[in-house]
């Protein structure tokens, strides 16, 4: 983004599927099915090895397409399913501690009010950890 005096700014980069895959299972320990990881990558459009031209896969608001969406949020589901109780991520889930959730996932500044709001109304731990790797203070970088 521009920014003052047209010089280049730094701002929010939106993690692609493959990015956001790798941290989503560094942070749960998580080990999802191989047909859910590999059916959510190619529904998200980022099949490893597979770019759709020399260029590689688009970058920024690319991956907030409608069926991007569906399949990171499909995938986040599939993840919070394997993320082990006793991990810590599941742990801060379960406990509802949403500072400790937002550290483990990466989102140093925590979750925004409206993110935190839907955390909290979240009925179980696995659907708050769903929630919580689909907010926009995880996909942004």
């Amino acid at each position: 983004r521009l920014g003052i005096e047209g010089r280049v700014e730094p701002g929010p980069v939106v993690l692609g599927p493959v990015p956001w895959l790798v941290m989503a299972r560094r942070s749960t320990g998580a080990t999802p099915p191989v047909t859910a990881v590999a059916d959510g990558l190619r529904a998200a459009g980022q099949i490893p090895w597979f770019p759709p031209n020399v260029a590689g896969w688009p970058g920024g608001s690319a991956w907030f397409a409608s069926a991007t969406v569906v399949a990171r949020a499909q995938l986040a589901v599939a993840i919070a399913h394997a993320t082990a109780g006793d991990h810590p991520t599941m742990a801060a889930a379960t406990d509802g501690d949403l500072d400790a959730l937002a550290d483990r996932l990466g989102a140093s500044s925590g979750f925004a009010a409206p993110s935190a709001d839907a955390l909290r109304a979240a009925p179980d731990p696995h659907t708050r950890l769903t929630l919580a790797l689909v907010s926009p203070e995880v996909v942004l970088a």
